[in-house]
């Protein structure tokens, strides 16, 4: 059940690790308030290409079990998911305050301390990520991404260089600029949904290395 509006999530894909669940109710708060963000530009748009705009709940189930995990494989220092002391929604209440929220290991510690009541060291937090990363990077490295030759950017001259230089290499790709605010051109309609995915992968990369500034993630 959907806790934005109470209605159940309808299966939509199964994939070889994980099912996706779609909330399908046009009244639900999350959609509404998706829906209103969109930009006049946007809005007039979606009704056409409702496929480039992710306006609904969207919940993967994994099917594996993150838990059941060859112990003897772990690398130094990461924990042994046995949970004797903590739970795994402690550890998930770290991992959220570390990675979601972007703290760094010691300010996630104080949260727990002053928010939970939760005493726990700043280490076994970066334990517990460095575990996670350990889990997921099969993931990562396995997932089927089917990879394009075209890379939609904003202005930044570097982006042509790089194209450039790669062909050089006999990697060849073709760099779609989208420059600007509005829709201008039409190359900027059909193209500026992907570069604001990537920008978006940008910031979300940039605010959580910042913060930590750890190499224990091992992408």
């Amino acid at each position: 059940m959907l806790p934005h509006c109470g209605k159940a999530l309808e299966l939509k894909k199964k994939c070889k690790l994980f099912n996706i669940h779609k909330c399908t109710n046009p009244n639900c708060s999350y959609y509404q308030n998706s829906l209103n963000s969109l930009s006049n530009d946007n809005l007039a748009e979606y009704p056409a290409k409702s496929e480039k705009f992710k306006l609904h709940y969207i919940y993967r189930e994994f099917k594996l079990d993150f838990f059941k995990v060859d112990l003897y494989s772990l690398p130094k220092n990461a924990s042994s998911l046995q949970f004797c002391k903590f739970s795994p929604h402690v550890m998930g209440l770290c991992l959220t305050y570390l990675v979601n929220c972007g703290l760094s290991t010691r300010k996630t510690r104080d949260v727990m301390r002053e928010v939970h009541v939760i005493k726990i060291s700043h280490a076994q937090i970066a334990n517990y990520a460095a575990t996670t990363a350990y889990c997921v990077k099969p993931f990562v490295d396995s997932f089927d991404y089917k990879p394009t030759n075209y890379l939609a950017a904003d202005g930044y001259t570097a982006y042509k260089l790089a194209e450039q230089q790669f062909a050089l290499h006999g990697m060849h790709f073709d760099v779609t600029q989208v420059i600007g605010l509005t829709n201008d051109d039409p190359i900027y309609t059909e193209y500026r949904w992907l570069k604001q995915i990537i920008e978006r992968l940008n910031r979300t990369f940039k605010f959580s290395y910042k913060v930590t500034n750890r190499l224990w993630l091992w992408w």
